[in-house]
């Protein structure tokens, strides 16, 4: 850390410093960060080297040119002398590319966004302050009263942070950007990865998602001593002798010593002891509202995670219905052959004679069907595993286990033939009619929950 002088009153600060701890005159420009050119998508940033596209808007050919060369393009045109000329020349036509209104184009190659824009929007550097956070709906800037929400990317558990915190952490993650510094007290995963689900609610409604990095803010040096104070608004530490803060610029008011209480004083304690009360009971009121809508954020996340559990088993119960729907082409075939042969075996020695005739003859429909019932074995036995108890779904729950077993009925029927000739009219016709209604019940629960806009 060197010092310098402030220009204001000469005393030695910090060249670190934002504001002179002295007489609170700035130093630096609060924006002096220079943004690189990121995606406008994902915010992965654009390198020197990156190939981008110029189309020429005469002849339409388009070219590969790089970052670099189109930010040294920019620094050429900006000088004076060349001013108003073309300094690039379209290799197939011959006229001049750089008139302000060029066609550059850009692929990111982490979302595959396409930006497009003139040599100002890709070259210009831009100042940006990463200390600040605003709205992209009403353009305010975020603050500690907002409502921040830390969402773990692991176990989807969400905490509560305040913007302190997350400045601070973001400070220390610069100097320790390889290593986790906090952890989800859930399931003790690193939250800091880089891909954080930090979510504010700015005072208009807007909800806005930001990344840790987007909190980073300058850590400024402060000269090592034994007698420091702390700013009243900011909470950082000073030296003894500073009569503003070099961070948020408050000015530092010390206590002067009274020979004697006199009346003023009196009035001074009774008139600060209220309002120190009514500050108190307005931070609970507060403090009583974010709790609540904190909860209400919670809350939300949840029932968003508990519709898509929902969908997901409604979904496999469709496909469920599906497999067994399809089955029943074969057992319509099946049926209408079994029929005719258990009137013919009635006048036989041998009852099984036309049975064991058309067993042969429909070999494909029952192999087809034994594949379908393994199909919808392993369905069934994934809706058994997602083991969803939500009152939503009780219903459909309730239908496709008796399907399945009007299924299974017809399924030994008339694939494993349980039956002989003398009774398969009544079973055939019993379990046919138990088989389509179970099939119109599930049919009917499944369109109310509308499952082809959710797949939408």
């Amino acid at each position: 850390m060197a010092l310098i002088k402030c220009p204001e009153c000469g005393k030695e600060v910090s060249d670190k410093a934002k504001k002179c701890i002295h007489c609170g005159q700035p130093l630096v420009d609060e924006v002096a960060i220079i943004d690189k050119v990121k995606c406008s998508n994902c915010g992965n940033i654009i390198s020197d080297d990156a190939p981008l596209v110029w189309k020429c808007t005469s002849c339409n050919k388009a070219f590969k040119v790089s970052l670099s060369k189109l930010k040294k393009i920019y620094i050429q045109k900006s000088k004076p002398e060349y001013v108003g000329r073309m300094l690039l020349k379209c290799p197939t036509c011959g006229m001049g590319m750089d008139d302000g209104n060029e066609k550059i184009a850009y692929k990111c190659p982490v979302c595959e966004n396409v930006m497009t824009g003139n040599l100002k929007y890709f070259a210009e550097e831009k100042q940006i302050d990463y200390n600040t956070i605003i709205c992209p709906e009403c353009g305010k800037k975020i603050s500690d009263k907002n409502i921040i929400a830390w969402k773990c990317n692991t176990c989807g558990k969400a905490f509560k942070v305040s913007k302190a915190q997350l400045q601070n952490l973001a400070a220390k993650k610069k100097l320790s950007s390889d290593q986790y510094l906090l952890k989800c007290p859930t399931c003790k995963n690193g939250m800091d990865d880089g891909n954080e689900s930090i979510a504010w609610k700015c005072s208009c409604g807007k909800m806005s998602m930001v990344r840790l990095r987007e909190f980073g803010e300058n850590v400024d040096d402060l000269p090592k001593s034994n007698n420091l104070i702390k700013c009243p608004e900011c909470g950082k530490e000073l030296i003894a002798s500073a009569k503003f803060c070099n961070i948020c610029g408050c000015p530092i008011n010390k206590p002067t010593k009274r020979k004697g209480i006199n009346r003023e004083m009196i009035l001074f304690l009774i008139l600060f002891v209220i309002t120190i009360i009514i500050i108190v009971a307005g931070g609970l009121y507060f403090e009583k509202v974010q709790r609540k809508e904190e909860q209400r954020i919670v809350a939300e996340i949840n029932e968003k995670e508990r519709q898509e559990f929902i969908n997901e088993y409604c979904l496999l119960g469709q496909e469920l219905y599906e497999e067994i729907t399809s089955a029943k082409i074969d057992f319509n075939v099946l049926s209408s052959m079994f029929d005719t042969s258990s009137d013919l075996n009635a006048g036989l020695l041998r009852p099984t004679f036309f049975t064991d005739y058309v067993r042969g003859l429909c070999a494909d429909n029952i192999i087809n069907e034994k594949n379908i019932k393994l199909s919808i074995d392993r369905i069934k036995s994934d809706l058994e595993g997602l083991e969803c108890e939500e009152p939503e779904v009780q219903e459909l729950s309730v239908a496709i286990e008796d399907l399945y077993s009007a299924y299974i009925e017809r399924y030994n029927l008339l694939v494993e033939g349980d039956f002989s000739a003398n009774n398969f009219h009544n079973l055939d016709k019993t379990s046919k009619k138990n088989f389509d209604e179970k099939l119109t019940v599930v049919e009917q629960i499944l369109l109310s929950f509308d499952l082809g806009n959710q797949e939408e």
